[in-house]
């Protein structure tokens, strides 16, 4: 257990609501002028220090009140008011990421890498490796040195490695955890991408993931191909590691939805996304209890049973879109979440633009139907 005193990013309005600056600012010393006038050299002052972590109130003291906010015209009770506001008590640090397993291992082979500091966006460091290798500096700050195992990357300057282990345990000593990303994957052999579009993916994809992307024009558009995009490592070991479906039940409804793949997304939250409007019909609203899969990126997230539907929109056309009522069935997620589904599945060679698919019958698209018997 530790007091830690962190500078999250939006520390402007977060500190003109805190009980303690309200409380500075109605009964503080000096004129309301003086007063606001104080948070305002405070406030741009502490705009530079976010994402920072300090260990110590005289360490973070001195980082914060120096320069315009080192004058008189800042208050001691302002500045105490400022340090308990950013005051934590860290009570368990967060744990290790849990390493590769050696099946996902082999399938991301080669890779570039990013770690980000969750605290701001910050993508603070990037490297390349196999195995292990994008979890070796966290496992190295934090001394889990059993994990670095199955780890190879090229050999840091002594610097580059010092500055990324202090920033990796201020990051843990804040309460919070590393951020690890794939920006490439399989970046030698045969298979590789050329070698300059990949320097470039890789990148756009590393500002893709810090707040400096907000702006970049690469990002236009949506990138349709999941192996092209920087990926957290929980989710690239949760698609490598996955095993194929179960035969899909029959009837059943196959939803794709890509925000079911937001990492920590509930079951409930998943239920809300999927009961969007859909084309849904006749035969398939009169499924009492049908099962509704839903997936994205190829990964089943959510099973539920559909109990009723309802109009949500009718068309000029007279077409009509519904929502439907349902639960979330524990038997069928334990069955299908987690497991990996393609258009094969359903009998399709694509998924459809829609991200709706039904499966009525064991019969697949395209089939051909047994004519009449020959007499």
């Amino acid at each position: 257990m530790a007091i830690v005193w962190t500078v999250p990013r939006g520390i402007s309005p977060t500190l003109l609501v805190a009980p303690l600056i309200k409380e500075f600012l109605a009964e503080g010393e000096g004129t309301l002028d003086s007063r606001l006038g104080a948070v305002g050299i405070v406030c741009a002052s502490l705009e530079k220090q976010v994402g920072r972590t300090f260990t110590s109130i005289s360490s973070a003291s001195a980082a914060i009140f120096s320069g315009a906010a080192a004058s008189t015209s800042v208050p001691d009770a302002l500045r105490l008011a400022v340090m308990r506001t950013l005051s934590t008590e860290v009570l368990v640090r967060k744990p290790a990421p849990q390493p590769f397993s050696e099946k996902v291992g082999k399938r991301l082979g080669e890779y570039v890498f990013a770690l980000r500091d969750p605290r701001n966006n910050q993508v603070f460091h990037v490297g390349r490796g196999t195995g292990n290798q994008v979890f070796a500096s966290v496992f190295e700050a934090l001394g889990e040195l059993d994990n670095l195992e199955g780890a190879s990357g090229p050999t840091e300057t002594p610097g580059v490695t010092a500055a990324k282990i202090s920033r990796i345990r201020e990051i843990y000593d804040a309460g919070s955890a590393v951020e690890h990303y794939v920006l490439l994957r399989s970046v030698s052999g045969a298979d590789a991408p050329g070698t300059a579009d990949a320097v470039v993916s890789g990148i756009v994809e590393a500002l893709r993931i810090s707040e400096a992307g907000d702006t970049l024009t690469n990002l236009a558009g949506e990138v349709t191909d999941k192996d092209l995009r920087a990926t957290r490592v929980e989710e690239l070991a949760l698609r490598y590691s996955a095993d194929p479906a179960p035969e899909l039940p029959t009837p059943s409804v196959v939803l794709h939805v890509p925000g079911s793949s937001r990492a920590g997304a509930t079951a409930e939250e998943i239920y809300e996304l999927a009961r969007a409007e859909w084309a849904a019909g006749a035969a398939v609203r009169a499924e009492a209890g049908i099962p509704v899969l839903v997936f994205a990126d190829s990964i089943i997230r959510g099973a539920f049973r559909a109990q009723s539907w309802e109009v949500s929109t009718r068309n000029a056309d007279g077409s009509m879109l519904w929502r439907f009522t349902g639960d979330v069935d524990d038997e069928l997620a334990a069955k299908y979440v987690g497991t990996e589904i393609t258009p094969h599945n359903v009998g399709l060679k694509k998924w459809p633009v829609s991200g709706w698919v039904t499966r009525l019958t064991t019969a697949r698209p395209g089939a051909a139907m047994p004519g009449p018997r020959k007499k």
